[in-house]
């Protein structure tokens, strides 16, 4: 096998739902992340973007009402996590989050509080990306729930 040398990319794959002790708010989550890639005698290490749940369920929602969820991001790579931004496409939500970076084995939070004043009744589902150095592509966050009719 001379000439063939490298190292492949570990990937790590999880699943997992949880519920809040009110009961009101559940999460799902299943991620595959990337901690390191190579070719040769060259190894890229990478920060490893884990979020403990990457869709939320924020139950129903009173008419001129508003929910939050923390979302916690852990950092189980070995380089610092930098987040560059994260965005949402629709005004009913707000994003908070810190830009210092995240070291390895730390967790971070990003909070999404969705508003329901000017939305009508009914089910929503809203998407939040997030860019940082942990990958080419946003990882994707979801909010979603129900607008009470009154």
């Amino acid at each position: 096998m001379s000439g063939v040398s490298g190292i492949l990319p570990a990937v790590v794959v999880s699943a997992m739902i949880s519920f809040s002790s009110a009961g009101q708010e559940i999460c799902l989550s299943s991620q595959s992340t990337t901690a390191a890639a190579g070719h040769g005698d060259s190894v890229m290490v990478l920060p490893v973007m884990s979020i403990d749940c990457e869709t939320a369920d924020l139950g129903v929602i009173e008419k001129d009402g508003s929910r939050r969820h923390v979302f916690k991001i852990t950092n189980s790579g070995k380089a610092p996590l930098v987040i560059q931004s994260i965005y949402s496409g629709c005004r009913c939500t707000s994003i908070e989050y810190s830009t210092d970076p995240v070291m390895p084995g730390d967790t971070t939070t990003v909070a999404v509080t969705f508003d329901s004043r000017g939305r009508s009744p009914g089910y929503f589902t809203k998407l939040v990306r997030i860019r940082s150095n942990a990958g080419s592509q946003p990882r994707r966050l979801y909010i979603k729930g129900r607008v009470a009719e009154r």
